[in-house]
C-alpha cells in the first residue's frame, strides 16, 4: 500500500472536506497522514480583512455565511479524517517538524494544497518520494493565486491541473488537466473542483501510473492578489464571486 502525506492549509471550508472525500474514496489503496498549516496573511493583513477590503461588503458577508455553512456541514468528518493519530497541526510552517515527519512517516507520494513555497532541503530529501500539487487552472495560464478571476477577465477556459512541484510556482510538469465548464460564479466554479477532489484525483492518479507527464513549454501567465481595480474588470466581464445560489445549495 502507497503512502501519501498531503501537507495542506487548515481550511476547513475547502481543502479538508476535499481530501476527507478522497480519504473516504480510496482508503483501501493509499494509507495517509497529514499536516495542516495555518493560512498566511495576504499582503500583510489577516485574510478576512483582505476579503472585505477587496470584495466589498455584501460579498464578504454572502462569503462569510457561505463558510459558515459548509464548516458546519463538514464539521464531523473533517474531525474524523483530521484526528490526531494521523494528522499533525503546526502553527506555523516549521520545516523541521515537517522534515521529522516526512523521515517518520517514509511516504512515496506528498501532496501539497497549501499556500507555502516548499523549500528546496525539503524536496531533496529524499528523491525517491514524488511531489504534486493541484492548481485551478489550465496551466501554464493562470499560475498564482486566484486564476479564476483573471481567466474570466481574459476570457480563458477555467479548468484543474495536477503537476509535480518544482522550484518555480506551478511550473512543474503537467500529470492530469481538464477543462471545466462555466459556472455560476467563482464559488461555484471551487465547488465543482473540491466537492468531486476525489474524482479529478483519481484521474490524476490513474496518469501518474501510466507515467503521463507533459512539460509546460509555455511560459504561461502568472498573477498575484487582485485588488479593487481588478475585481472592476472581472465584474465588467460578468464575473461573479458568490451567488445566493451557491449558499442554497449547500
Amino acid at each position: 500500500m502507497k503512502k501519501i502525506l498531503v501537507i495542506t492549509n487548515n481550511d476547513s471550508v475547502w481543502l479538508k472536506p476535499a481530501w476527507v472525500n478522497v480519504i473516504n474514496s480510496v482508503h483501501n489503496q493509499f494509507e495517509f497522514n497529514l499536516i495542516t498549516l495555518p493560512e498566511k496573511k495576504i499582503k500583510n493583513m489577516n485574510p478576512a480583512i483582505y476579503y472585505f477590503r477587496t470584495f466589498g461588503l455584501k460579498n464578504f458577508l454572502t462569503l462569510a455565511i457561505f463558510s459558515t455553512l459548509r464548516q458546519i456541514k463538514f464539521y464531523k468528518t473533517n474531525k474524523i479524517a483530521f484526528s490526531k493519530y494521523r494528522s499533525m497541526n503546526l502553527n506555523f510552517f516549521d520545516e523541521d517538524m515537517i522534515e521529522k515527519k516526512i523521515l517518520t512517516f517514509k511516504p512515496d507520494i506528498i501532496f501539497i494544497t497549501c499556500s507555502y513555497i516548499i523549500p528546496e532541503k525539503l524536496l531533496q530529501i529524499n528523491k525517491d518520494i514524488l511531489w504534486f500539487n493541484k492548481h485551478a487552472s489550465l496551466l501554464p495560464e493562470g499560475k498564482g493565486v486566484f486564476p479564476y478571476i483573471y481567466n474570466t477577465i481574459n476570457g480563458l477556459h477555467q479548468g484543474i491541473s495536477f503537476h509535480y512541484v518544482s522550484e518555480s510556482i506551478d511550473s512543474g510538469d503537467l500529470v492530469y488537466f481538464e477543462k471545466i465548464s462555466p459556472k455560476r460564479s467563482m464559488v461555484d466554479f471551487y465547488k465543482e473542483i473540491y466537492d468531486n477532489f476525489d474524482k479529478y484525483f483519481m484521474k490524476f492518479y490513474k496518469n501518474l501510473e501510466e507515467n503521463v507527464r507533459h512539460k509546460q513549454h509555455q511560459q504561461g501567465s502568472y498573477y498575484t492578489y487582485p485588488d479593487k481595480k481588478v475585481l472592476k474588470k472581472f465584474y465588467k466581464a460578468g464575473g461573479r464571486v458568490v451567488s445566493m445560489e451557491d449558499i442554497f445549495s449547500e
